[in-house]
């Protein structure tokens, strides 16, 4: 998909998020000005376009923006608010950082957990190109949330 034909065949609403097709030749229910696609079982947008299916979050990306990444991600963690403003490029360890949290999380944010050796000690971590990194021991949950976040900015910047 490049980006002269991404323009050709589809039309992007920037205030709602939507693409929609500028015409449509293959599919008989679908016509021009409709909603592309449908949702995945993961929650994510899809469209199929002459034989591959697409994700309309990259679609819209390369559509506004004239590339398309390897990895798009949500911001919000919405996955069908295609707004793009809510859209951003980011590697595989930030796109990491901004996953919802785990069900065993206990502690209520990402990466900052209770040291199992030693009662009421913090622990904060941090996933970089697939491998942990430790960033210290905390007597106070706000020390530890301030250590996470504070490495999730120097990712990020």
């Amino acid at each position: 998909m490049t980006k002269k034909l991404v323009k050709e065949v589809f039309s992007y609403d920037v205030a709602s998020g939507i693409l929609s097709w500028r015409y449509n030749k293959k599919h008989r229910e679908s016509k021009a000005g409709d909603e592309v696609g449908c949702s995945d079982d993961k929650g994510y947008r899809v469209v199929h376009y002459e034989g591959k299916i697409y994700k309309v979050h990259r679609l819209i990306y390369l559509y506004v923006y004239g590339y398309m990444p390897e990895i798009v991600d949500h911001k919000n963690r919405v996955k069908n608010d295609n707004t793009i403003s809510n859209l951003r490029e980011v590697t595989s360890s930030q796109n990491s950082c901004n996953r919802s949290l785990s069900s065993r999380n206990t502690s209520g944010v990402t990466g900052v957990s209770l040291n199992p050796r030693k009662s009421g000690e913090w622990v904060a971590r941090i996933s970089v190109d697939g491998k942990r990194k430790h960033l210290g021991y905390y007597d106070e949950f706000d020390d530890a949330v301030k250590a996470r976040l504070n490495a999730e900015l120097a990712l990020w910047m």
